[in-house]
């Protein structure tokens, strides 16, 4: 028995068609629960997220991505203070372009197993015919994600979020802001060539900051130890000085 209390003030309305949602993990349900309690102005950012969950940036952006592939969370880059930014759009039921899409497989796929089933194969001929149809859907398919694929691939300047929060994972220690400005200054071009993976950049950027100090470490320490040298050399001349006399 469910034990329930009636509310004035103080609580969230949750959509049923969220609760009852079958395609969705309950952790992404957990989270969507979370989010519909903040404030409509509440400033979305994952840092954030963080901090009133207790999840770790790894786990929660796993969990967005779900959600993003849901409909329940769009996010597009808007330029803001001088840089590029990840808003966020939030939404209580899948959006209704997700929806479609979704009602839209499940109703072909609906349909075309119906027919498999209905139609009776006479001879071998529309078997063939058949197989080549199924063969032309699936190469068609596979056309349509590597196309898909390549789109996803062009490279998209990161944000110093984005470089920040990937430091700290690879415990990289770098200037990001000066990363970010060096290479916006540059069009995001390395040499001659477009830049294609910036978080091989940034682990370049930060071996490079690290040779100079070693450098300088070596160099101090061979200068003492040539002076070590010149000071026992002296020393020796002015013992052998004194022997002699």
């Amino acid at each position: 028995m469910i034990h329930r209390e009636k509310k004035d003030d103080n609580f969230t309305i949750i959509p049923n068609s969220l609760i009852k949602n079958r395609n969705i993990s309950a952790a992404a349900k957990g989270l969507m629960v979370m989010i519909l309690a903040l404030p409509d102005d509440w400033d979305f950012n994952m840092q954030g997220l963080v901090y009133i969950s207790g999840m770790s940036m790894y786990s929660l952006k796993k969990i967005v991505k779900e959600l993003e592939t849901k409909g329940y969370i769009k996010r597009r880059k808007v330029h803001k203070g001088g840089t590029f930014v990840w808003e966020y759009l939030i939404y209580e039921n899948q959006s209704i372009e997700n929806q479609s899409i979704e009602n839209q497989s499940i109703e072909n796929q609906s349909i075309e197993n119906q027919s498999i089933e209905n139609q009776s194969i006479e001879n071998s001929a529309i078997y063939k015919e058949l197989n080549k149809q199924r063969t032309n859907i699936q190469s068609t398919n596979i056309l349509i994600t590597d196309r898909v694929g390549e789109k996803r691939k062009r490279f998209t300047p990161p944000t110093k979020e984005e470089v920040a929060d990937y430091c700290a994972e690879k415990k990289l220690s770098i200037d990001t802001e000066r990363f970010i400005d060096f290479y916006e200054s540059k069009g995001w071009m390395v040499g001659k060539n477009k830049m294609k993976d910036w978080k091989a950049s940034v682990r370049n950027w930060a071996r490079s900051e690290s040779v100079p100090a070693q450098r300088n470490t070596n160099h101090k320490k061979s200068i003492n130890d040539d002076i070590m040298a010149a000071v026992e050399q002296v020393k020796r001349e002015m013992e052998g000085k004194y022997d002699s006399g």
